[in-house]
C-alpha cells in the first residue's frame, strides 16, 4: 500500500509539474545548451512513459488485472489500424515513427490523470484548473506586452529551432511565417498561444456554472480579455473556435427545446452572414498578413476573398479537402497510404486512379487534419477517431446527468465543450499533433474516466448501504 501510494505521489507532482511546464517549454528550452535541447524536448514524453508504466505494474500486482477505460477498445482498433497500414505500404520509417508519435505521444497522460483522479481528492482536480488559469493571466500579460510594442519583451520569448533525428522542429515565428502583430507569450508559437487561452476560456466558462452570480462579472471580464487575447493570436481557426466555445456553451446551458431553437436561429444568421461577407468580397484583394499590417478583424475577412479561395484551391487546405479523400477512397481506401508523411505525399500524387489536380506542397497537407487522418491511415483510421470522440462525448453527456461535486461538474463541463471544439478545428489544423492542446486535451479526458470510476464506484456502495 506503501509503494502504491508513493509511485501515486510521484505521478502526481509529474502531472502538476508537466502542467506548469509545457506552456514554459519554449522559454526553457532556450536557456538549455544546445547539446540538450533535444533531450530536454523528449523528455516529457519519455517521463510521462515511466510513470505509465509504473502505475500500471502497481496496479495490475495489486489488483490482478488492468482497469478498463471507455476507450481501450477505439484506442486498440486505431492502433491495429496503424500497424496495417504501415506492414502493407511497406513504411518501416523514421518518418512513420515520428507521425504516429506526434498524435500519440501525450496518450499515457489519459491514464495516468485518470488512475490518480480515481483514487485521489478533489485537490487535484484544483490544482490543475488553478495553474492553468494562473498561468493564462501570465501569457494575457506578455500577450498585451507584445501587442504594445515591447521589443525586448519579444526578443526575449522568441523560440529557438530543435534538431530531433535530424529534423528540425522549429516554429514558424522564427521563419516569418506568421501574421504580423500576431502575439505568443512564453508559448513560442501564435497557434500554440491561442489554444492554450483556448483551454482556459473553457475553465473559465466551467467555472461560471458553478459561481454566485454576484462573482460572474469577474469571471465574464476574465473570458473578454481571453477572447481579445485569443484575437491577438491572429489565428483564424482559433478565434472562430473562441466563438464557437462561446456559442456550445450557451446552447449547452439551455433548456433542450430552446437550445434547438437557438441553434436555428443562428445557423440561419450564419448562412446570411457569411453570404453577405462573400457578396461583399467578391473582387478583393487578398493580403498576405506575414507581410501586410492587419487588424485581426481585417485577417478574418480575408478567407472570403477570391485570391484566398484561390490559393486555398491550389496549394491548401480546400484542394485537399476536395480531391484528397476520394483519391484515398478510389485507391487505398481502408488503411490510407502510411503514417509516413514523405511516403503517403509521393504514393497520393502518383496513384493509379488519382484525381489530383495540382501537386500542392507537402505542408499543407495536414491542414484539415480529418482529411491527413484518412491520407494516412485510410477510412478504417477516421472510423477510430470518431469512435473515440464519439465515445467520450457520451461518457460526458452520462456523467452531465448525475449529482456531482463542483469541481467534477466543471471538469465535465470542460470537457462537453473542448470533445466537440476539437472536432471541428480538426477541419482547419492539426490541433491532435499540437503539444499545447494534446496534452490538455488527454489530461482533461483522462480526468472525465476516473470521475466516472469514482461515480460508479460510489453507486456501488449507496447500493449495497
Amino acid at each position: 500500500m506503501t509503494t502504491k501510494i508513493s509511485i501515486n505521489n510521484g505521478a502526481k507532482v509529474i502531472i502538476l509539474g508537466l502542467v506548469i511546464y509545457l506552456p514554459l517549454e519554449p522559454i526553457f528550452i532556450k536557456i538549455i545548451p544546445l547539446t540538450y535541447r533535444s533531450i530536454a524536448y523528449l523528455a516529457p514524453e519519455l517521463i510521462l512513459l515511466i510513470t505509465f508504466l509504473g502505475l500500471v505494474t502497481a496496479g495490475v500486482f495489486k489488483s490482478g488485472h488492468w482497469l478498463k477505460t471507455t476507450l481501450d477498445v477505439p484506442l486498440l482498433f486505431f492502433i491495429v489500424v496503424v500497424f496495417c497500414s504501415i506492414i502493407l505500404n511497406n513504411a518501416f520509417s523514421i518518418g512513420s515513427l515520428e507521425n504516429v508519435n506526434s498524435l500519440l505521444k501525450f496518450l499515457p497522460v489519459y491514464f495516468i490523470s485518470a488512475v490518480l483522479t480515481r483514487s485521489g481528492t478533489s485537490k487535484f482536480i484544483q490544482r490543475i484548473l488553478n495553474i492553468i488559469l494562473f498561468l493564462a493571466i501570465i501569457e494575457i500579460g506578455l500577450g498585451f506586452l507584445q501587442k504594445a510594442g515591447a521589443n525586448w519583451i519579444s526578443a526575449f520569448l522568441q523560440p529557438v529551432s530543435i534538431e530531433i533525428g535530424g529534423l528540425e522542429h522549429s516554429s514558424k515565428v522564427l521563419n516569418d511565417a506568421r501574421e504580423l502583430g500576431s502575439v505568443y507569450g512564453t508559448l513560442g508559437d501564435t497557434i500554440h498561444y491561442g489554444w492554450f487561452l483556448i483551454i482556459a476560456l473553457m475553465i473559465i466558462l466551467a467555472r461560471i456554472d458553478v459561481t454566485k452570480s454576484s462573482k460572474r462579472i469577474f469571471l465574464w471580464l476574465f473570458a473578454f480579455l481571453l477572447m481579445l487575447s485569443i484575437g491577438f493570436s491572429y489565428s483564424r481557426v482559433l478565434i472562430i473556435s473562441g466563438f464557437i466555445l462561446l456559442l456550445l456553451n450557451l446552447i449547452f446551458n439551455m433548456k433542450e427545446q430552446k437550445s434547438f431553437r437557438l441553434v436555428v436561429w443562428v445557423s440561419v444568421m450564419l448562412i446570411v452572414g457569411i453570404g453577405l461577407i462573400f457578396l461583399y468580397s467578391q473582387g478583393a484583394k487578398f493580403l498576405n498578413s506575414a507581410r501586410n499590417q492587419q487588424n485581426f478583424f481585417q485577417d478574418l475577412l480575408n478567407i472570403f476573398s477570391e485570391g484566398y479561395r484561390k490559393i486555398a484551391f491550389n496549394y491548401g487546405r480546400l484542394g485537399w479537402a476536395i480531391e484528397a479523400p476520394p483519391t484515398v477512397l478510389i485507391n487505398k481506401p481502408f488503411f490510407g497510404f502510411s503514417p509516413d508523411m514523405y511516403l503517403a505525399y509521393d504514393q497520393l500524387n502518383s496513384a493509379t486512379h488519382s484525381i489530383i489536380s495540382s501537386v500542392r506542397p507537402i505542408k499543407t497537407m495536414e491542414d484539415v487534419y480529418w482529411v491527413a487522418i484518412i491520407i494516412y491511415y485510410g477510412y478504417l483510421g477516421l472510423i477510430a477517431w470518431v469512435w473515440i470522440l464519439v465515445k467520450q462525448f457520451h461518457l460526458v453527456i452520462y456523467l452531465r446527468r448525475l449529482s456531482l461535486p463542483s469541481i467534477q461538474h466543471q471538469v465535465v463541463k470542460i470537457a462537453l465543450l473542448f470533445i466537440p471544439t476539437i472536432a471541428i478545428t480538426l477541419f482547419a489544423n492539426q490541433v491532435l499533433e499540437f503539444r499545447i492542446a494534446s496534452f490538455y486535451f488527454w489530461l482533461f479526458l483522462g480526468v472525465l474516466q476516473g470521475i466516472y470510476w469514482k461515480s460508479k464506484r460510489e453507486l456501488l456502495v449507496q447500493r449495497t448501504i
